[in-house]
């Protein structure tokens, strides 16, 4: 289990609008002289789903070759299509991160079965341990306690990064899984309540200019 704050780094680019790889290893030596325990890379505040794939594949081989074991590392893999997120989650293994992580399918609403399809293909493309990523205000998908632990048991995910507000919900879904699964807060805000809650710790935006604070 992966514990404390890891900011959900940016990603800059130039100003030709292309991945600035040496602005990304100063950000990375920034948050981890404040003591970060972990990074999280192209979720949402990296805007992964707005890089093309190489791009992706250029930011998480950049952290992995910088970070040089210094701390855990989570790619975010979601994307549109499914076949596109188990090629994300297949190269982040293939490029040394520590885990991975997804959204469910977003826009063409699939149901329950097809957001299990969903994770468990991203499991079956690699060797790293799986996050759910639940931000329905974005995604508008909710992931339900019921769907987390039939994926928990089954051994096709093994955490969950949690952006909502509603603490409910997310103290149903540990506790669904019997206190096993690897839980983040994703709203910077709350990261106290939610580690009160059961939470091993924060993913967030601000960790990457104030993480000292967290």
């Amino acid at each position: 289990m992966y514990s404390g704050v890891f900011p959900a780094l940016l990603t800059p680019l130039t100003k030709e609008d292309e991945i600035d790889t040496h602005a990304i290893c100063e950000l990375i030596d920034f948050v981890l002289a404040k003591g970060v325990h972990g990074l999280y890379i192209c979720g949402s505040t990296g805007e992964g789903i707005l890089l093309a794939e190489a791009e992706r594949r250029l930011v998480a081989e950049t952290t992995v070759k910088h970070v040089a074991g210094r701390a855990p590392i989570i790619v975010h893999v979601g994307a549109p299509a499914t076949a596109g997120a188990a090629r994300l989650a297949r190269h982040a293994h293939e490029a040394g991160a520590d885990a991975v992580a997804s959204v469910p399918p977003f826009y063409f609403q699939v149901g329950q079965d097809g957001i299990k399809e969903h994770y468990r293909h991203i499991a079956h493309a690699t060797e790293l341990p799986v996050y759910i990523y639940n931000i329905p205000a974005s995604t508008n998908v909710n992931v339900s306690a019921d769907l987390v632990q039939t994926l928990f048991e089954e051994g096709a995910v093994q955490g969950l990064k949690f952006t909502s507000p509603d603490q409910l919900a997310f103290r149903e879904i540990l506790e669904a899984c019997r206190g096993k699964l690897n839980a983040f807060s994703g709203p910077d805000q709350m990261l106290l309540s939610f580690l009160v809650m059961g939470a091993h710790g924060g993913i967030g935006t601000t960790y990457n200019f104030m993480p000292g604070l967290y």
